[in-house]
């Protein structure tokens, strides 16, 4: 009769291998949510920006108000272009990164280009040169109603919001409806003033 079983040795090589997976799978894991994190992000972006268009198309080419009445107004003007993508109910995803955490009412992670209510754009898509080059809407530190606005490296306020990838990341919406994630060196005049324009 043989007594069948495991030998405490066995056992413990059995604990150590799956110890060893679980500490080159678990990083994997993270990175992979992260990643997914970033394209969602990205997504809500692009959902911006097809709402955005659909606005233009109903107000002589003209971007939703920075402030009209409120401070989150160009938000509210885009709702109805949001839901009108597929019957969405929960604009509010769409409106904020999901990265960002949960924010108080009056507060956005995304903000829109504080340059665009300038004389000369005057929200007007026309007037802009170079869409694919001028950012329209991205990640702004939490709690900000304006992105780029006189913004540099020093300044808490109007500062893109670094917070994807290696928190290295901030995505941006172009003018055009492009989307990208960029690196702050990518963002950043030799001056320290941030690219907007």
């Amino acid at each position: 009769m043989c007594a069948c079983g495991f030998t405490l040795i066995e056992l413990l090589v059995v604990v150590a291998i799956i110890a060893i997976l679980g500490a080159l799978l678990f990083p994997m894991v993270g990175r992979a949510r992260a990643s997914a994190q970033t394209t969602k992000c990205l997504s809500n972006l692009r959902q911006i920006g097809i709402a955005q268009t659909a606005y233009r198309a109903d107000h002589d080419n003209r971007f939703t108000p920075k402030f009209n009445p409120s401070p989150l107004s160009w938000q509210r003007h885009l709702e109805p272009y949001i839901l009108s993508q597929g019957g969405r109910t929960n604009v509010e995803s769409v409106l904020n990164c999901s990265v960002s955490g949960p924010l108080a009412g009056n507060q956005t992670s995304y903000a829109l280009n504080a340059y665009m209510e300038w004389a000369q754009w005057n929200y007007n898509a026309a007037v802009v040169e170079r869409p694919n080059h001028i950012i329209l809407i991205g990640d702004v530190v939490e709690g900000n109603t304006d992105i780029m606005y006189e913004a540099d490296r020093n300044q808490t306020w109007g500062v893109p919001g670094f917070r994807h990838g290696s928190r290295d990341l901030a995505n941006m919406l172009f003018v055009d409806g492009g989307v990208k994630s960029l690196k702050r060196e990518e963002l950043l005049l030799a001056s320290g003033r941030w690219r907007w324009w």
